[in-house]
């Protein structure tokens, strides 16, 4: 439907559709095109078309009412809109997860924390879907007010497959949870689960007295001030993880910032000083 509004050659089509939303005052002015090399471009489509979903019917009707027949009949259909509603809800989620996972100084024990929050998230929306209960999908609930008949426990089955996607993606994530309790919380962590390599230098650190009262700093903070000669060990094992790429959006983000640091004006730089530029720019 997008893209008979607005693909290809559709210019004056698209132009008539900006005006019908202008005359209607419609809370969008315009419906974006998908495009698969803008990330978050499917969650801002679908969410576009779901709050002019009215407007793009009466489109139809009225302008293009010989051709789009069917879309019609899908847009006056209840199990098209719970569909359409489910997806643009859960799309919605998905986009604010990936946002999250996103931007400089995420360790990888947030962005652990951010995924492992998602997948309660996901088991609370599948219990929620399977009593009816849309407390969390606020394009479902608008569809459910219109159509009271509307069942969305038809999509139960998706949430499954969604967490065991995620389940199956980030299995490797139960191998560090005892690695990343002792980093963020060395002074509580229970010392019989540590390895026993590092279970005589948690001793000592855990009643160090000048470490005790930095136990309220953030674990990037704290292990700042544990001496490398009294703790090699655990010193080691918090500088690996801190170290660690949660996710590739530095290495993502790396060509532009090579575009803005090699410039027009910049043409001569030489690549020892670009190599060093990049580095400097992208670092955690």
């Amino acid at each position: 439907m997008v893209n008979l509004i607005r693909g290809g050659y559709k210019a004056q089509r698209h132009r008539k559709f900006m005006s019908f939303l202008q005359e209607l005052d419609a809370e969008f002015s315009d419906l974006p095109l998908y495009t698969s090399i803008r990330w978050l471009s499917a969650g801002k489509v679908l969410k576009h078309f779901f709050e002019l979903r009215k407007k793009i019917l009466s489109f139809f009707e009225e302008q293009l009412s010989d051709s789009t027949e069917t879309f019609q009949a899908q847009l006056r259909s209840t199990k098209f809109l719970s569909g359409l509603a489910f997806l643009a809800d859960m799309t919605n989620y998905l986009n604010v997860l990936n946002l999250s996972l996103q931007g400089k100084e995420q360790s990888i024990s947030h962005l652990m924390g951010h995924v492992e929050g998602f997948r309660s998230k996901l088991v609370l929306f599948t219990d929620g879907l399977q009593k009816s209960d849309l407390t969390h999908f606020t394009f479902c609930r608008v569809i459910k007010e219109k159509y009271p008949d509307a069942d969305f426990t038809q999509f139960v089955n998706n949430m499954t497959s969604l967490s065991d996607e995620f389940r199956c993606r980030f299995a490797d994530f139960q191998k560090l949870k005892s690695p990343l309790a002792l980093f963020n919380n060395p002074m509580q962590v229970s010392i019989n689960t540590q390895p026993q390599e590092m279970q005589l230098e948690l001793c000592e650190l855990q009643n160090d007295p000048f470490l005790l009262s930095k136990k309220m700093k953030n674990p990037e903070n704290f292990w700042k001030y544990v001496s490398n000669e009294r703790f090699p060990i655990l010193k080691d094992s918090a500088v690996k993880l801190y170290s660690m790429f949660g996710s590739a959006y530095i290495c993502e983000c790396a060509f532009s910032v090579m575009n803005d640091v090699k410039s027009k004006n910049r043409n001569k730089l030489g690549n020892n000083a670009l190599h060093d530029c990049l580095r400097m720019a992208t670092r955690k």
